[in-house]
């Protein structure tokens, strides 16, 4: 799972520029010695990401060599950020090897890091997380209209895009109130960002939607 703590992947934008450090290269070339040394089912390679690590993997469903390989990607409080935020065109230039890409995304309304709107993020512009989804939706030519689910007394909305072959392959999770944070129902560091904890746990859902995809 790919975090984001003192230092910054690319996509941030404090990182360097890829002719400095490159975090894409460098995810590809680790899957490489990980498939040369262990035993590993090459068709269920997964990347799931929160914050900055969320943006990264938003970079690597969009690598041409790292979406042929990675089966399926989960983030949460993702870190989307407009050309003009960074030192240059990343999440913009999206340039997968294959479609359609399996997504999952989680976003609190209340994040005051990564900000559901994206027009007053701290750090600089950033996509509003629907924007992100549905172009995400549309790359993979799912349907129009999504599904709609309200969950926990409306308090958290479920949205899913489907194509005809591939079922719902676009998942977006809007929980109202949440801050900062991977969906948890425990106790959360740092209430001020996370505002506690919320009404499901991310992770069981992100391995079942795991489970359904291979390359």
């Amino acid at each position: 799972m790919l975090n984001s703590g003192q230092l910054t992947w690319t996509g941030d934008p404090a990182a360097p520029d890829r002719k400095e450090r490159d975090d894409i290269t460098f995810i590809n070339v680790l899957l490489d010695h990980l498939l040369k040394d262990y035993a590993i089912d090459t068709s269920r390679i997964y990347v799931a990401g929160f914050s900055n690590g969320a943006g990264l993997a938003a970079l690597l469903a969009g690598d041409p060599k790292a979406s042929g390989r990675i089966a399926a990607f989960a983030m949460s409080a993702g870190a989307f950020y407009k050309d003009e935020a960074l030192k240059e065109p990343l999440f913009s230039h999206c340039r997968p090897s294959r479609l359609p890409i399996p997504i999952m995304e989680f976003h609190g309304d209340a994040d005051p890091v990564e900000h559901y709107n994206g027009k007053t993020t701290p750090d600089g512009p950033s996509y509003p997380v629907w924007e992100w989804v549905t172009e995400w939706a549309e790359r993979d030519t799912c349907k129009t209209d999504p599904a709609q689910t309200a969950l926990y007394d409306g308090k958290v909305e479920r949205y899913s895009f489907s194509t005809g072959s591939e079922g719902e392959v676009v998942v977006h999770y809007l929980i109202h109130g949440f801050g900062h944070g991977w969906p948890t129902k425990r106790k959360l560091n740092n209430d001020e960002q996370r505002h506690g904890p919320t009404y499901l746990d991310a992770t069981p859902i992100v391995l079942e939607f795991f489970n359904r995809f291979s390359t």
